[in-house]
């Protein structure tokens, strides 16, 4: 009885919030993630090779529109953190930012939806080792692929981006995102 009451209740639950979900939204958005970023860098010279994470986020704006499936395009700034880590006893740190512009297309399932994204990004990249200190920069392919849930006006999304930064084997960040829809 208990079980039947409980399917009950879980039922109106979902029932009362079909009115509210929709397929993915259309128009402008703004909204924030937080991640995990990862680094790894191998290099033949070195005894040992860099695989370290830190703590990203970012900030994203864009627009979404549907013909069909969902197309948009979105810029973000994000940070990738500052991993850091000991390569045969000598402190290594790269603290990696940049701002991508990335168009993206995806399938919409209800209120869930799946979607990839392929654009550039645009990064600098300030790397400490041991007592030496040096930057670069310049803009490279970055790409990704997510699930997102759509609910009223806002969307929900946990992501994996992938950062082509050339020199680095991986730079990549998983990340979860909210975003607000100005409808």
């Amino acid at each position: 009885m208990t079980k039947l009451i409980r399917s009950a209740i879980g039922a109106c639950a979902i029932f009362l919030l079909v009115p509210f979900a929709s397929a993915a939204e259309t128009g402008f958005f703004a909204g924030g993630g937080i991640g995990s970023a990862g680094v790894d860098f191998d290099d033949p010279v070195l005894p040992e090779d860099f695989d370290e994470t830190d703590f990203g986020w970012k900030i994203t704006g864009g627009f979404n529109f549907d013909v069909g499936f969902d197309l948009g395009v979105e810029a973000s700034y994000i940070d990738l953190g500052a991993p850091s880590g000991d390569i045969a006893g000598v402190g290594v740190e790269l603290d990696t930012s940049g701002f991508d512009v990335m168009g993206t297309a995806g399938f919409d399932f209800g209120p869930l939806g799946v979607y990839g994204k392929l654009g550039y990004i645009f990064w600098d990249t300030d790397v400490s080792v041991d007592t030496i200190d040096f930057s670069d920069d310049g803009n490279d392919l970055a790409y990704g692929a997510g699930v997102r849930f759509n609910l009223a006006g806002f969307e929900i999304r946990g992501e994996y981006e992938v950062f082509d930064i050339s020199d680095i084997d991986r730079i990549d960040m998983f990340s979860a995102s909210i975003l607000f829809f100005f409808l």
